[in-house]
């Protein structure tokens, strides 16, 4: 969108610089309405990206970590790897699942109470949008799990209708993103 406001103010004719965009489809998009075709690469580098039983932020990653896991043991479909803390464009993405064998990915972000405008509220504060939305237009598929879809009186039940109903909402997304 930022990019589109910037261009739409030359007159005759636009320089456009760049080294390696393959992997940001919103560029390469940009650039084939112009007719300039950019091969986007199917495999995004994972080189780097691991993953730490101690490098969570909170209890409630940890439940999520375990969740995550139980979906990639029960998805007999695919390869899957899972990642966490992973570093891109100067941000840190909770979770990451990546298929080995089509090279697709998903991120899952961890919503506790700091990611709302305040601990009562359902409405994201603007910074996390902020963030979401530089991740998107680089192309990631982000899956965000709030709090309160597993915290019901202040603990997670795992009988409870929501927190069955929040699985079965990640594992079909991740299935959806992965397959």
């Amino acid at each position: 969108n930022r990019l589109n406001v910037a261009t739409s103010r030359a007159k005759y004719f636009t320089y456009f610089i760049y080294s390696d965009i393959s992997n940001i489809p919103f560029f390469a998009n940009y650039l084939r309405t112009f007719g300039i075709s950019i091969e986007m690469k199917e495999d995004i580098d994972v080189l780097g990206w691991t993953y730490s039983e101690h490098n969570f932020d909170s209890k409630f990653e940890e439940y999520i970590a375990q969740v995550l896991k139980d979906i990639i043991l029960k998805t007999k479909l695919f390869k899957l790897k899972l990642f966490n803390q992973v570093e891109f464009a100067k941000k840190r993405i909770d979770f990451v699942i990546y298929n080995e064998e089509n090279k697709k990915y998903v991120a899952i972000e961890v919503d506790g109470q700091f990611h709302f405008k305040n601990s009562s509220s359902r409405i994201y504060s603007e910074e996390h949008n902020e963030r979401i939305e530089l991740l998107t237009r680089a192309g990631w598929n982000i899956i965000n799990t709030p709090y309160y879809a597993w915290y019901i009186d202040g603990y997670i039940d795992e009988e409870n209708n929501f927190v069955i109903e929040e699985k079965k909402r990640l594992e079909e997304l991740i299935l959806k993103y992965l397959s």
